[in-house]
């Protein structure tokens, strides 16, 4: 039988659900290195009203950087997934829906990194069972 150059597919699973989850988690640890929560926060204040805007923005940050832990060691994939998953709907209702399809290039600040990311917690969703080998870990 001939080989191809690819992993099995349960090791390409664990490979995608390490990357999605190191590129989400990556926002949340710039944030915190580049001292921008107060901003992220304030955003939630000035824009919605909504008066602990520091708090839900360090509750997020948070949320994002252990959920994306959890997916990456395979533990409460399916879960974080759907909360990654609404996230991202309500950030592309808050911020990214006025700006257009396009991150940059056609436009800017738009919702097509969000909507790959979507597909891409719902993929981890659906094949979150499957997912977890501990033989390749």
């Amino acid at each position: 039988m001939r080989q191809y150059p690819f992993p099995p597919v349960a090791a390409s699973l664990i490979i995608y659900r390490v990357l999605v989850a190191l590129f989400m988690m990556i926002h949340a640890i710039t944030r915190i290195v580049e001292g921008s929560i107060a901003d992220f926060g304030g955003y939630f204040n000035e824009y919605y009203g909504i008066q602990f805007g520091f708090y839900l923005a360090w509750a997020i940050t948070i949320i994002e950087i252990a959920g994306n832990l959890m997916i990456i060691f395979g533990n409460y994939v399916f879960l974080f997934s759907l909360i990654f998953i609404a996230e991202l709907i309500v950030g592309i209702i808050m911020v990214h829906a006025e700006h257009g399809w396009f991150v940059v290039g056609g436009g800017r600040g738009g919702v097509e990194y969000s909507a790959l990311l979507i597909v891409s917690y719902l993929l981890l969703a659906a094949t979150a069972k499957h997912s977890r080998d501990s033989s390749i870990l």
